[in-house]
């Protein structure tokens, strides 16, 4: 297991694509049970990421750091930044804010009318890095957290990630791919000693 960051209360590593962040139907080895397994006590998953998504995750070492870090998610005041590859080209800059539904049944996200029983409100910010051969490298500022949030608010605006079998046409039937997406930089301040902390990972999209 690749480690980020340590101190005695928080630990950060990188989750390579298709690990299970937490345990599954699949019998695979989650990253929870590594973390685990590293600090030889219980842990507390902070930030999740869907499975074929690679990563920073953030743990907690104890209850109390949990439930104060979790809390600052729920404030959104831990700034999230992925990097990702999509089809399209991206304009310079831009703002998707859309009502999400989880399908629990597919396991997908769909975008929806505001007012929606069980909707959710979603939103992202969005620079364009480069582009080439009508595809575009973007670095996203993730402001909500929600279920597929960004591969399915980039398939809405017709610019599904490259790689995505659940929401990119283009790979629907294809296999051994996975999303270009990755969840690159965490910054928020430390809960106990109010330093800033900024988590950076050197693992980067190879712009395909």
């Amino acid at each position: 297991m690749k480690i980020l960051y340590e101190d005695k209360y928080i630990l950060a590593v990188f989750k390579e694509a298709g690990v299970p962040s937490q345990d599954d139907n699949s019998g695979h080895k989650s990253l929870c049970e590594e973390a685990d397994e590293y600090t030889h006590s219980k842990t507390y998953i902070i930030t999740r990421l869907d499975r074929p998504v690679k990563g920073i995750v953030l743990f907690a070492k104890d209850k109390f750091t949990a439930d104060k870090l979790t809390k600052m998610v729920q404030t959104h005041t831990i700034s999230k930044t992925y990097h990702a590859v999509v089809c399209g080209k991206a304009p310079k800059e831009g703002h998707i804010e859309t009502y999400l539904m989880k399908d629990s049944r597919l396991n997908i996200s769909k975008t929806v009318n505001k007012g929606t029983k069980g909707a959710k409100l979603a939103i992202l910010n969005y620079t364009l890095i480069e582009e080439k051969d009508n595809m575009s490298k973007i670095e996203i500022d993730l402001v909500t957290g929600r279920h597929h949030q960004i591969r399915a608010q980039f398939a809405s605006v017709g610019l599904p990630l490259y790689g995505d079998v659940k929401y990119n046409p283009q790979f629907k039937h294809k296999r051994n791919v996975t999303p270009a997406l990755c969840a690159c930089k965490l910054i928020f301040t430390h809960p106990f000693t109010n330093e800033t902390i900024n988590i950076e990972t050197d693992d980067e999209l190879d712009f395909i």
